[in-house]
């Protein structure tokens, strides 16, 4: 049976996420500590228990909503990040985009949660179709 392990997960965030921890420009042992609280939530947001977070192998029928959980918590991290940088204007004609990766980030990320509603999972907030029963408003035949 196929399983993803902690490492294969691990090494899917560093490929998937390169040039946005390239960007940061955080130390190799923060982006590792970073993704390791996202491996951490997309288990627990799994079902896993906190004392199986460390070792736990997630099977095949599992693969697909992990990933999507691991790209919307990744994404989300890197969004807080990126949410201080501003765009600077020091003259008219010198001006620096900092924004930019910011907005990009944003835009992942609501496809990220797009994508975690598409699965019924996550922490998104996902809206059920239903009916209200709105005839207690209504008059009875005695009342009129």
């Amino acid at each position: 049976m196929n399983v993803i392990d902690r490492p294969t997960a691990t090494n899917y965030l560093n490929e998937e996420y390169a040039d946005l921890a390239t960007e940061t420009a955080w130390a190799s042992g923060t982006i590792t500590a970073a993704y390791n609280v996202v491996l951490d939530q997309s288990l627990r947001q799994l079902g896993y228990q906190e004392t199986d977070l460390p070792t736990a192998n997630v099977d095949q029928v599992n693969v697909i909503a992990y990933m999507a959980l691991m790209d919307y918590y990744a994404l989300f991290r890197y969004a807080k990040f990126f949410a201080t940088r501003m765009d600077v204007s020091v003259a008219p004609n010198i001006s620096a985009k900092h924004s930019q990766v910011g907005t990009m980030v944003n835009t992942l990320l609501a496809r990220a949660e797009e994508r975690l509603t598409q699965l019924g999972i996550g922490p998104v907030q996902q809206m059920q179709a239903g009916r209200y029963n709105l005839d207690f408003l209504e008059p009875g035949l005695g009342e009129f």
